[in-house]
């Protein structure tokens, strides 16, 4: 999960965000400790289903908001569109693929 930034910062990160999915490149940084997991799931099949049911609920989620015509909230980025968000994740996403074994 997203850690929830204070207000004041959330327009920084929403710059950061904008210049993400307007660009599709990260800046080369290191995450700080509350996004680093201390451990990662057993074995590779439960990882696989972690990210699977991850999907499922990531994709339902965001089907609703937009559906309902809402934008995402979020903590780390204020509010920004579903589309944005579903880039930005996309693009996260193929940022980290080279952190997943090929078993997966």
């Amino acid at each position: 999960k997203i850690p929830t930034l204070p207000a004041i910062i959330r327009p920084l990160t929403n710059l950061l965000f904008k210049h993400i999915v307007r660009t599709g490149k990260f800046p080369k940084a290191k995450t700080n400790r509350a996004m680093t997991p201390e451990r990662g799931p057993a074995t590779a099949a439960d990882a696989r289903a972690r990210l699977h049911s991850a999907l499922a609920r990531f994709e339902s989620d965001l089907s609703e908001t937009a559906s309902a015509g809402r934008p995402v909230r979020s903590g780390a980025f204020g509010v920004v569109s579903v589309e944005d968000f579903v880039r930005f994740n996309e693009l996260h996403t193929r940022h980290h693929i080279k952190q997943i074994p090929i078993a997966l």
